[in-house]
């Protein structure tokens, strides 16, 4: 490893670590992640079973987003770099999008990706599984040209950072919600924490009372779902809002806390 690659890398491993705890941490370490792996944008993006739940792509215009939800470029058919998807960290770069291109891909997609320089570059997968996938990708245009071995060996490194630090604000998002339910446990609410799956992600004391095996309890948790027992009366308890379904977008990195909690 030459002096300059180890000097690069530091500053991207730095700048990735640093992200959870800084206001706009995440574009900031993308920003620098794309000019050190010579790419026009670097993109960290979450991808549920039937829709996009986060997007970070930093200096792009907002009609990126907007037309990537009209061709629903989430879709393995729609998106051959999602369609190249492979192993957790594993890394896909220009010969895999060759073959995904083969039985994928849509003309939409194609004239998306070349409008807004993504046609060559990176990507792995830094977390996957129970219909979430986070992913990172480095993207290259016509003009930068496909990726070399160095380009590819300081995305390897960069990836691993990356995945850190999600790590890192799942840690603290799962810390938010344990200090939510303990101040809730304070007053006697039972309340149930939801995230924007509908899974439970923590409860109260009181809620645990509520929530039983068989007939026990008036509530069942079901694969980490709250559902009915059996026909009863209502029950009052609090749920808390922000992180379920319905709340409102507030934002990538909230969304980021949430579907990684």
């Amino acid at each position: 490893m030459d002096s300059l690659f180890a000097r690069e890398a530091g500053e991207v491993e730095n700048a990735f670590l640093a992200a959870p705890f800084e206001e706009d941490g995440w574009n900031a370490a993308l920003r620098l992640f794309a000019r050190r792996t010579g790419s026009s944008h670097a993109q960290l993006l979450g991808l549920g079973d039937d829709a996009t739940l986060f997007n970070f792509m930093p200096d792009i215009d907002a009609a990126y987003q907007r037309e990537f939800l009209e061709i629903e470029g989430w879709r393995p058919e729609v998106n051959w770099r999602v369609a190249a998807s492979g192993r957790p960290l594993e890394i896909l770069s220009e010969a895999h999008y060759d073959v995904a291109r083969q039985h994928s891909g849509t003309d939409d997609y194609e004239e998306h990706i070349r409008k807004w320089d993504g046609v060559h570059g990176c990507q792995t997968a830094l977390v996957e599984g129970e219909g979430l996938l986070v992913g990172l990708a480095s993207l290259r245009s016509e003009r930068d040209g496909r990726t070399g071995r160095r380009d590819r060996e300081l995305f390897a490194a960069g990836a691993t950072y990356a995945l850190a630090a999600v790590r890192i604000q799942q840690a603290m998002a799962q810390r938010g919600a344990a200090m939510t339910v303990g101040a809730f446990d304070a007053i006697g609410v039972a309340a149930f924490l939801i995230d924007r799956r509908g899974a439970v992600a923590a409860l109260s004391g009181a809620a645990e009372a509520i929530v039983g095996e068989g007939t026990a309890g008036v509530l069942r948790l079901r694969r980490g779902r709250l559902g009915a027992a059996r026909r009863a009366p209502r029950c009052r308890c609090a749920a808390a809002g922000g992180i379920g379904a319905r709340a409102e977008r507030r934002g990538d990195a909230a969304a980021l806390d949430r579907v990684t909690a």
